[in-house]
């Protein structure tokens, strides 16, 4: 991805664990690098870098399209090939994500709580597949909504995938703006219904929607952010925001942010 700045490139920490996953790909996608560009749009050039150690790191975009074509059961060694902070900020940040994708699709069942992994591919499956129930729902009015609105969902999607952020996370942006319109069955027909609404009060309530995602996403893509969560956690949050001085009990991180901005 052009412009992103070295700093918000991911470090690899393990170049055989990354050329294990890589062969993989070649085996699944291949045989040859120009039958794995064909099929999934990975650059041979940029492939044979990454396979023979020429490059240190990645950009955020890199690491989701390796993390999308891999099968769940080697994602983990994915992980372990780029320096990702600590392991338990980055699974618990991967589970909060399918967690609330899935409690938007279909709501959540105690058996899918444990399994991030689960979850995940379970999620992605549904992204690619076909689609019933709320979750259909929920896609129709998206793209009838995104034709209403001259493009704006879509162009939000495009801006935040460029931006290196996953698209799980672009997605739940969306839906999250989405969702309440299509809750009415949920609140007994009480709640209002997007069809209810005029298009002007649509307009404002999907703008406005987006707006608020966008404010949330005004920030480091997923994988960079965890690596600087993870680096506050070690240094200590008061002494990496150059607020040693500062009054306990020690701030949340959100907290730390707004008073460093």
């Amino acid at each position: 991805m052009a412009g992103v700045r070295r700093e918000d490139r991911l470090k690899i920490a393990n170049h055989a664990l990354l050329a294990e996953q890589l062969d993989y790909l070649l085996e699944e996608y291949g045989p040859t690098q120009t039958e794995l560009e064909t099929t999934t749009g990975f650059q041979q050039e940029h492939f044979s870098k990454l396979r023979n150690e020429k490059t240190k790191s990645v950009t955020p975009s890199t690491y989701n399209t390796l993390l999308r074509l891999l099968p769940a059961h080697r994602r983990k060694r994915l992980v372990m090939a780029f320096e990702l902070g600590t392991r338990a900020t980055h699974d618990r940040y991967r589970l909060w994500l399918a967690r609330s994708l899935h409690r938007i699709r279909k709501g959540t069942g105690r058996r899918w709580e444990r399994n991030a992994e689960t979850l995940q591919s379970r999620i992605e499956k549904g992204w690619r597949g076909r689609a019933g129930g709320r979750e259909g729902e929920l896609r129709t009015a998206i793209e009838t909504l995104d034709k209403q609105l001259g493009g704006q969902i879509r162009q939000f999607r495009r801006e935040h995938l460029k931006r290196g952020h996953s698209e799980a996370r672009v997605t739940l942006a969306i839906y999250r703006t989405i969702g309440p319109l299509i809750e009415t069955s949920d609140a007994a027909f009480v709640e209002r219904h997007l069809y209810e609404m005029s298009k002007s009060e649509v307009a404002m309530f999907i703008k406005s929607g987006l707006r608020r995602e966008e404010l949330l996403l005004k920030r480091t893509p997923d994988i960079i952010r965890i690596q600087e969560v993870a680096r506050l956690e070690r240094n200590g949050f008061t002494k990496a925001f150059g607020l040693e001085n500062m009054r306990w009990p020690q701030p949340r991180l959100s907290q730390l942010i707004a008073h460093r901005n």
